[in-house]
């Protein structure tokens, strides 16, 4: 279709310049390669506990109309269906199932939409009552393509010395803290005299704000005097690490640290600052807060512990207090809280659970524990990646990885980098990879490597004695497979140059950019995310995102940020960026100019790559989670994202867990997780007390708001969604425990198939229609209805009909089952638009509003929308050159036909009368587009008749314009007499 065809032209316009010569002796980039296991080793199947998010849907203006976008969630089908509404009509034909994105050029900023899954055959789209199974909540187009959140931002405070400190919004991080399946934010207020550990000086309190998207502000906690402020001071995670359904927010306290709800941790007086402003002594905690109220949860003794800061490598309190965070499924299925102190020498780790309230040590790792190669080795930032393929995440710490028990996997030459990345990048080669710089590496060590994750063997590296701080790597080139790879210092040109991710250079000078990446226009190449930075007075600067040209090797810009600020110095960080809301594609969170408020700006690409919600890739949900800790680094995912990939696992996760800590007393077992309402699902309770007679109840919550009892229970859903299934056992002692299981109900395969006599026919010509059973031997068919797409009906297993006039109809076949089970099946029928005489009215006008020639019939009368009666040329004579393609002439002198003026090929260009000479901006293509719908396309040039301005009243001209299938461009050709 003509509409399609537009969004082609979108795509392919984003796409330029995207191919470039190859350069001899280097890899090039192939369809379908890649590693599509990500790590390439997996062989443990336990599933992941994940967020049970909602669609994420967004909607923000585009151009000349607005963009959609909805999460597809890792429980569901690949290729589920979707339908889209604006305002409460349905804007597809048929489900899309190759996107997960939808651009619609009639949409406004006062336009609502919302998406329903239809499964991923064909659906009706009737409704249910007053709504439909599956549809989302709706929501509103922004008013740019930004999202302002509003902050509380906190008054200016006196410092130590007399001086008016300020506070701006730092770093943030999301999570669902209150379980409604939408993400919310926690952000960082730092304090304008924060300051690095290398430098003295006292600084003001750390304060944390949580808000809901739409600005609610949910609560403060205050950290207190005896936590200093800085990059290296205050690693924050938010994460549900108990299962809860809820995410709980978990930092390093002290003494006076002040709760969501006003709780003082420890003594409130105490004040362990000594003259240098150092923190050096006195307790350190670390606590878990309710991630929706901000209520202290549970506190305990922080480790890694301080013990004597002169092992650390200095005496003053600068390598002492250097912490980092992450979240790791160390056993495989649930989160579990990682915290780590130290990384110029001595080093120490150490991994928390918080489960049924408690928090409890899992493990401590000590670089002086036997570990001494493990010393000096960390970098300013960390992650978290099954590296070996056990199913259970490690924690990679700069030029070493240590395993998920706490023990060392393996440590290499690589020393204090100051950014890392963990991912597939090597998309031909086995397993996961890590990238680091490394500053002043010993003599014939890396300057820059590669290596595996798992066994910390170098795939490649540059030897050159160089000191190179930072590394980004970043599938940015289509000329190369892979991510290429490059090292070297911020604001400067100089470093070691860029690779391949095979290691071959490309250029002796790196890409100037190094702090972030994006995937923002959906070309499966990654954008960089980084900023002007204003100098270091300032301290700040404006983000940007820009895009490397393979064609002139440099960087094209996209997106300026104005009126925001960046983060962190040189770094240029936003507040956050990652997949936040909508499809893939990730999202970006900056300050404004004044920290009076966030703006969360939302990509306006159009894509026609569908991937899961990156946010159900474990491994990227926990880069979400770091991104805050040290020198912040962008996410990255357990699979190659890039060009030439292949189609990523579906993730191996569950959004619904036993909240951790309870041995079950059973577990569920369902006949089929991937049903239909048109499915019985058997559901049993596992024993695993050994002894069925220690169970005194089974109750069972299907997520439909329907219970039953019972060991063997059965249900059927009757609308598309996903459940999470809940079985509550309860002993006779009275112990509880439960267990979930997720459920997904998708449109039904059809029980009967429509079979027309013929799919494109005349006005007027019958189609004979005949249902085909194809239920096989597992249903009976009881009713067939057929829906003709006009606004006719007919039962049986036959019909016969024929339509009044041109047009794309949608005939749909709904069959029920003796059981009560209902599916459909569409067949779309064209009526070719046939020679005679016609009245033209756009779908945009009522049908009193047609096209008509201004004044009287002659060569050069301009072509405009008038009421019948009220202009001379209102009539119009359609005659078939060939196949599709019209003569349209004026029914009162056929010698006048429609014309593009004076032949041309620009938008804009007026639509009038000129004497028939067979030119091609003479002849129309009329192609069919929905219902009685008819795009009127010159053969000369790309473009389409347009009521211009989308103007309904008399008067408005007809002109040309970029083909949309927009409703000011879908003409109906009426018949004068109303026959």
């Amino acid at each position: 279709m003509s509409s399609q065809r537009y969004r082609r032209e979108i795509l392919s316009g984003m796409a330029a310049g995207s191919t470039a010569a190859v350069v001899s002796g280097v890899a090039t980039a192939s369809h379908g390669q890649g590693n599509a296991r990500g790590n390439g080793k997996q062989k443990h199947g336990s599933k992941r506990q994940a967020e049970a998010l909602d669609r994420g849907l967004v909607a923000v203006p585009s151009g000349d109309g607005v963009l959609v976008r909805w999460r597809l969630l890792g429980t569901e089908p690949r290729d589920l269906g979707f339908h889209v509404y604006r305002d409460g009509e349905r804007l597809n034909n048929k489900p899309i199932t190759e996107s997960t994105n939808y651009f619609d050029p009639d949409g406004t900023t006062d336009s609502t939409y919302a998406v329903r899954a239809v499964g991923n055959g064909r659906a009706s789209g009737r409704k249910d009552g007053d709504r439909k199974p599956g549809m989302s909540e709706s929501v509103e187009v922004w008013d740019e393509q930004y999202k302002e959140i509003p902050l509380n931002k906190p008054d200016p405070v006196e410092g130590e010395d007399g001086e008016t400190v300020t506070y701006h919004a730092n770093d943030a991080s999301v999570a669902d803290l209150t379980g409604d399946g939408t993400l919310d934010i926690v952000q960082k207020w730092t304090p304008s005299n924060q300051k690095d550990p290398s430098q003295s000086g006292h600084t003001s309190d750390v304060l944390f704000d949580a808000y809901t998207i739409e600005g609610e502000h949910l609560w403060r906690i205050n950290l207190g005097q005896n936590v200093r402020a800085g990059a290296h001071y205050t690693q924050f995670l938010v994460y549900d690490f108990d299962g809860d359904g809820k995410s709980e927010f978990v930092v390093r306290t002290a003494d006076g640290t002040e709760d969501g709800v006003g709780n003082v941790i420890g003594d409130p007086d105490a004040d362990w600052t000594n003259d240098d402003g150092y923190v050096l002594e006195g307790p350190e905690y670390l606590t878990v807060f309710d991630g929706e109220t901000g209520e202290e949860l549970a506190t305990e003794e922080f480790q890694p512990a301080r013990g004597d800061p002169c092992q650390w490598g200095d005496c003053y309190g600068n390598r002492v207090d250097r912490f980092l965070a992450g979240t790791a499924y160390l056993d495989g299925e649930r989160p579990s809280i990682v915290f780590t102190r130290g990384y110029y020498e001595k080093t120490m780790l150490a991994a928390w659970d918080f489960r049924q309230g408690d928090l409890e040590l899992r493990w401590l790792f000590d670089s002086e524990d036997g570990n001494e190669d493990y010393e000096g080795k960390g970098a300013h930032s960390l992650a978290t990646a099954d590296v070996d393929g056990d199913g259970k995440d490690e924690i990679v710490f700069g030029g070493a990885v240590i395993d998920h028990d706490g023990t060392g996997l393996h440590t290499t030459t690589m020393a204090n980098p100051d950014a890392q990345h963990c991912g597939d990048f090597l998309p031909d080669r086995e397993g996961l990879e890590i990238l680091v710089p490394a500053e002043y590496p010993p003599e014939g060590e890396p300057s820059l490597s590669m290596r595996d994750a798992e066994t910390g063997e170098y795939i490649w590296a540059v030897r050159n004695g160089e000191d190179v701080g930072r590394a980004l790597v970043a599938d940015i080139d289509p000329r190369y497979s892979g991510a290429e790879a490059w090292g070297g210092e911020p604001l400067s040109s100089d470093g070691v140059g860029t690779y391949s991710a095979r290691g071959e250079q490309i250029s002796e000078t790196p890409i100037n950019s190094i702090n972030s990446a994006i995937w923002w226009t959906g070309d499966l190449h990654r954008e960089l995310l980084d900023h002007d930075f204003l100098g270091w007075d300032e301290g700040y600067g404006v983000g940007w995102i820009k895009k490397w040209n393979p064609e002139t090797e440099e960087l094209d810009l996209l997106k300026s940020f104005e009126g925001t600020r960046s983060n962190n110095s040189s770094k240029g960080n936003p507040c956050l960026s990652g997949d936040i809301l909508g499809d893939w594609r990730e999202e970006v969170i900056w300050r404004a100019e004044d920290s009076s408020h966030l703006r969360l700006y939302a990509t306006p690409h159009e894509t026609d790559t569908r991937l899961y919600t990156l946010l159900h890739d474990p491994q990227y949900r926990t880069g979400i989670a770091r991104q805050n800790v040290g020198y912040n680094q962008p996410p990255w995912p357990s699979f190659f994202l890039g060009h030439g990939m292949d189609d990523p696992p579906k993730p191996n996760i569950m959004t619904s867990f036993e909240p951790a800590g309870h041995d079950r007393l059973a577990e569920i077992s369902a006949s089929e997780t991937d049903a239909t309402p048109c499915d019985q699902i058997e559901f049993e309770a596992v024993d695993l007390t050994g002894n069925g007679n220690k169970v005194r109840s089974l109750t069972w919550e299907f997520g439909d708001d329907t219970t039953a009892t019972g060991w063997s229970v059965s249900h059927t859903y009757d609308e598309l969604g996903t459940y999470p299934v809940k079985l509550t056992v309860t002993a006779k002692n009275g112990e509880t425990t439960t267990d979930f299981e997720t459920i997904t109900i998708t449109e039904a395969e059809p029980l009967a198939r429509a079979v027309p006599s013929a799919t494109r026919v005349d006005v007027g010509e019958s189609i004979d229609f005949e249902a085909e059973d194809v239920s096989g031997d597992e249903e009976s068919i009881d009713t067939l209805t057929w829906e003709f797409g006009d606004g006719t009906t007919a039962t049986g297993w036959s019909a016969t009909h024929s339509y009044d006039g041109p047009g794309e109809y949608t005939v749909t076949l709904n069959a029920t089952a003796e059981s009560g089970c209902t599916t459909s099946y569409s067949e779309t029928i064209t009526v070719d638009l046939t020679e005679g005489t016609y009245r033209l009215t756009s779908q945009l006008n009522s049908d009193d509003i047609v096209m008509s020639a201004d004044g009287e019939l002659a060569d050069g009368a301009n072509v405009y929308n008038d009421t019948v009666g009220e202009a001379s040329g209102q009539t119009w004579r359609v005659i078939e050159l060939e196949d599709g393609i019209y003569r349209i002439a004026a029914a009162d002198n056929e010698d006048l036909v429609l014309e593009a003026a004076d032949g041309g090929t620009d938008t804009g260009t007026n639509l009038e009368l000129g004497q028939w000479e067979g030119a091609d901006y003479q002849k129309f293509a009329a192609v069919p587009e929905s219902g009685t719908g008819y795009t009127l396309e010159p053969t000369h040039a790309n473009l389409a008749a347009d009521v211009w301005e989308r103007d309904p009243d008399p008067g408005a001209d007809i002109r040309h314009w970029n083909v949309t299938g927009a409703e000011n461009q879908l003409f109906a050709f009426i018949d004068p007499d109303g026959d």
